[in-house]
C-alpha cells in the first residue's frame, strides 16, 4: 500500500464516550468501503507501549470529500494526542487495506450484524451502496446499550425512508438507563430476531463486526441456523486497535476437569451443583457463582439438547435479567477488561452449556 500524509480538520463527539476525526483526504487515495487504514502519530508528545500507529476502519464512504475515523476514547496515549492535537497537525496514512467489503452479486441479500463502535465500516459500506443506488438488498443489525451509545444512528436510519432495499433494525440492551426515547427494537441479537426481519437465513451473506465475543456468538447462532460458513464473513481488524479488543474481552469457557493454567486468570465456577470427581484444591477456583446458573427447572429442560439451545439461551437471559444479574455480568466484562476471566463448566457438551451462553451474555451487555 501507498504511503500518504494528511491533517486533521475537525473533530466531534458523536455518542457517549465515541468521537470522530475527520482528515483531509490525500490527492489519488482511493479506498473501497469497509476498509481501513493506518493512522501513525508524527513526533506526538507522549507515547506508550503500544507504539504511535493504529488502525482504525475508515468510517467515511469513498464519495466523501473527507476521510474519518470514529473510536471509543479509551484513555491510551495515542487517544489523549489525537483528542488534543491542533486542527491541522499532520498524520502518515497507510493505506487501503482490508476485504470486509459488500459482494459484488446483486441477487445475494446482504445483511450486517455490528454492535458498538463496530459500526464503522458498515456506515461506509451503507452510505456508499445508497449513494450509489446498488440494487442489494441490505439489512443492517445494529446492537448497544442505549441510543445515548449509538454512534451513526440517525445516518444509518435515515436511508431506509427512501431505499426499499435497506432496512435498520437497531437494538437496545438497557434502554431501562436511557434518557431518550426509543420505538424500535430491545434485547440481544436473536435468532428469532433475525427471522422476523431477514426471513430465510440461509440466502444472505453475513458481515459480522463487533466485540469478538459477539463475533463469535452471532457465528455460532448462523451456524446453528444452518448458514454456510462461507456465506459469513467478519474483518479481524472490526474497527478495534488490539488494545480495545483486549480491553473488550479477555474471557474464555473451560471444563473445569482440564489441567489449571496460568493464563486462566480469574477462575470462575458457574455451574449450580458442584461437578462431581473433582476437588476444590484441584478446581483452583477464584469464585464459585451459583447464582448466576440456569434454575434447575431449565436446566432440567434443556438437557443439553442442541435442538432447544436457542431457545434455552432465550430463556436463561430472561431469568437472569428477572433475577437482576445483567449488572454481575457487567462486572465480569469489566475484569476482563483488567485480567483474563475463564467460566469453568462441569458438562461433557462443549458447545451447548450455560458457561457458553454466559461467555455471549457478558460480550453483549
Amino acid at each position: 500500500m501507498s504511503i500518504y500524509k494528511t491533517r486533521l480538520k475537525s473533530r466531534q463527539e458523536i455518542a457517549a464516550g465515541t468521537m470522530a476525526f475527520h482528515f483531509e483526504k490525500p490527492e489519488g487515495f482511493a479506498y473501497k468501503a469497509g476498509q481501513f487504514a493506518d493512522y501513525t502519530l508524527i513526533n506526538p508528545p507522549e507515547t506508550d507501549a503500544e507504539g504511535n500507529t493504529r488502525g482504525f476502519s475508515l468510517a467515511s464512504a469513498p464519495y466523501e470529500d473527507d476521510l474519518m475515523l470514529a473510536t471509543r476514547m479509551r484513555d491510551t496515549a495515542f487517544k489523549r494526542v489525537l483528542k488534543n492535537m491542533e486542527l491541522g497537525t499532520e498524520l502518515t496514512l497507510d493505506a487501503p487495506y482490508g476485504s470486509f467489503t459488500l459482494h459484488n452479486n446483486t441477487q445475494i441479500p446482504a445483511v450486517f450484524l455490528t454492535g458498538g463502535i463496530g459500526v464503522t465500516p458498515v456506515r461506509s459500506i451503507v452510505l456508499q451502496a445508497v449513494h450509489d443506488n446498488v440494487p442489494h438488498r441490505i439489512v443492517v443489525f445494529d446492537s448497544n446499550r442505549r441510543p445515548e451509545d449509538a454512534a451513526f444512528l440517525d445516518e444509518l436510519m435515515e436511508p431506509q425512508k427512501k431505499n426499499p432495499n435497506y432496512t435498520f433494525v437497531g437494538t437496545m440492551t438497557q434502554m431501562e438507563k436511557s434518557g431518550r426515547e426509543w420505538h424500535g427494537e430491545t434485547g440481544y441479537i436473536t435468532k428469532a430476531m433475525l427471522l422476523k426481519y431477514v426471513g430465510d437465513l440461509t440466502l444472505p451473506i453475513y458481515y459480522i463486526d463487533g466485540p469478538p465475543a459477539m463475533v463469535t456468538a452471532m457465528r455460532e447462532t448462523l451456524g446453528e441456523a444452518g448458514v454456510d460458513d462461507d456465506d459469513i464473513r467478519t474483518e479481524e481488524f472490526s474497527g478495534y486497535s488490539e488494545a480495545e479488543q483486549e480491553w473488550d474481552m479477555n474471557i474464555k469457557i473451560k471444563r473445569v476437569y482440564e489441567q489449571p493454567d496460568k493464563d486462566d486468570g480469574r477462575r470462575i465456577l458457574v455451574d449450580r451443583i458442584w461437578p462431581r470427581g473433582i476437588s476444590k484444591d484441584e478446581a483452583r477456583l477464584s469464585d464459585w457463582r451459583k447464582d448466576l446458573a440456569p434454575s434447575n427447572e431449565l436446566r432440567k429442560w434443556f438437557a443439553h439438547d442442541s435442538e432447544l439451545w436457542e431457545e434455552f439461551k432465550e430463556r436463561y437471559r430472561a431469568e437472569l435479567e428477572e433475577a437482576g444479574k445483567m449488572g454481575d455480568l457487567r462486572d465480569i466484562a469489566e475484569r476482563a477488561g483488567e485480567e483474563n476471566v475463564t467460566l469453568l463448566f462441569g458438562a461433557k457438551d462443549t458447545k451447548h452449556n450455560n458457561a457458553r451462553a454466559l461467555e455471549a451474555f457478558v460480550g453483549e451487555v
